[in-house]
């Protein structure tokens, strides 16, 4: 389980949304239903610039292996957004307390365009597990 998944990301949050003036919207999405073994958090936010094919994604995890918003890759159809990032030097904690180094997670979101609903993925290199959460987003016009 990641260590970092219940950290508040509420300041990290206004300093994402006012260096993002470059993207056309920004999604600010509740994850109200996580995995129960962790890899996420509670909030993440994408913004988006569909005409330039750009995203960049930010939570928690993001905030603890780099300090900022990372570039993802973005795949746009009619009805959602799927955006794909990996993220490298994620420590964790088992469940007898031994601290360690993820290899690599690689994750997936989809937010579905109409309902705003998000669907997030973790596929761990080192691990058999998928976790898996979901949750709604607001949508900001910038």
């Amino acid at each position: 389980m990641s260590e970092y998944m219940l950290r508040p990301i509420g300041a990290l949050a206004a300093l994402f949304l006012s260096t993002q003036s470059a993207f056309a919207v920004v999604y600010d999405c509740d994850i109200t239903l996580p995995s129960p073994d962790g890899w996420m958090g509670d909030k993440i936010y994408f913004s988006i610039d569909e005409k330039e094919n750009a995203v960049a994604v930010y939570d928690p995890l993001i905030h603890e292996v780099q300090e900022a918003p990372m570039l993802a890759e973005l795949e746009t159809a009619p009805n959602r957004y799927t955006v794909r990032w990996k993220l490298k030097g994620l420590k964790a904690i088992d469940d007898i307390g031994v601290r360690s180094k993820m290899p690599t997670a690689f994750y997936k979101a989809v937010i579905v365009r109409k309902t705003n609903k998000l669907m997030l993925t973790v596929n761990l290199s080192a691990g058999d597990n998928v976790p898996s959460g979901s949750g709604l987003c607001s949508r900001k016009e910038k």
